[in-house]
């Protein structure tokens, strides 16, 4: 009989782990089982993903402490260099108070990437280690809870490297928006969707912002972002009223969506600060969706 050659194991522990950090983190842990020379690869991978779908048998659930436990182990098995960590994860019922405290070992490998979507009916705090992650270039936080938001109050903020920021489903205050912009000067890009509690966005340094799903529970908001290049608003019709924008002399794309209700006063005129905000645009988009079935393009200038 002839003998086959295997090609794959006689490639560099480089393009091994390159080629790992396609498949999820659990698949790349099984691949230990195929001969020593692969034993330890998974645990050298720059890029682990986590997803709780994935780690289910059969659609079964009921399976978040071992899911956990696999985390955990997989965080205490491997070396450093790490580039990027996704975390999805559905935490089924009221009864798992998922952890965060992973989250303190993933900082000491300084990632240059943390993803995290957590859908849970428990409240969360994410540790302070993660505002203080000097390698940080991108942080996505993203949860999502039923009825309530989540508050997000780390001691400081020093994010020196952070470039982009999304958050979903957090209470922020406007002491949370006064540190992140001290404590991350290298912050172009903010997305807040379901967030809430905070009336000022004041940056030189930001160039792309997006506000989704209302941004709740604020009489005024003002943003204030001189380098500002892109803005991107979806808010209830009621709710855009609060909005004042100053000092927007480098917007170039503008796109406002708002979303209309029955009880809804159109008569209202928006906020001549937020109109006078836009007048620099040079691609505006305003539209008016009406629930239930109505959506009306207002304005468009190319």
């Amino acid at each position: 009989m002839e003998e086959t050659t295997d090609w794959i194991s006689s490639l560099s522990d480089d393009v091994l782990t390159t080629i790992l950090s396609f498949v999820t983190t659990k698949e790349a842990v099984q691949t230990s089982i195929l001969s020593k020379r692969w034993i330890n690869t998974w645990a050298s991978v720059p890029v682990l993903k986590f997803e709780y779908d994935n780690y289910l048998v059969d659609g079964d659930t009921g399976e978040d402490l071992k899911f956990e436990q696999f985390v955990d182990g997989v965080l205490q098995n491997r070396t450093a260099h790490l580039d990027t960590v996704m975390y999805d994860c559905y935490f089924d019922g009221t009864f798992w108070e998922p952890s965060t405290e992973w989250l303190d070992r993933v900082v000491l490998l300084k990632p240059r990437v943390i993803s995290v979507k957590v859908k849970t009916e428990k409240c969360l705090e994410w540790p302070d280690s993660v505002f203080s992650c000097a390698t940080l270039e991108s942080l996505k936080l993203f949860l999502m809870h039923p009825t309530d938001f989540h508050f997000v109050t780390p001691e400081s903020i020093a994010l020196p490297c952070l470039k982009t920021l999304e958050l979903s489903g957090s209470q922020l205050g406007d002491n949370f928006m006064q540190q992140l912009f001290s404590g991350c000067p290298a912050l172009e890009s903010l997305t807040l969707d379901w967030c809430c509690n905070f009336s000022d966005i004041s940056s030189n340094v930001l160039k792309n912002l997006t506000l989704n799903n209302g941004c709740l529970l604020y009489k005024i908001l003002r943003i204030s972002c001189p380098g500002l290049v892109s803005l991107s608003i979806s808010s209830d019709y009621y709710n855009i009223g609060c909005i004042s924008l100053e000092n927007m002399v480098s917007l170039e794309n503008a796109d406002i969506k708002l979303v209309g209700y029955e009880q809804d006063d159109f008569d209202i005129p928006p906020n001549p600060k937020l109109v006078g905000g836009l007048s620099n645009a040079t691609c505006l988009v305003l539209h008016l969706k009406y629930y239930p079935d109505l959506q009306v393009k207002i304005f468009s200038v190319p």
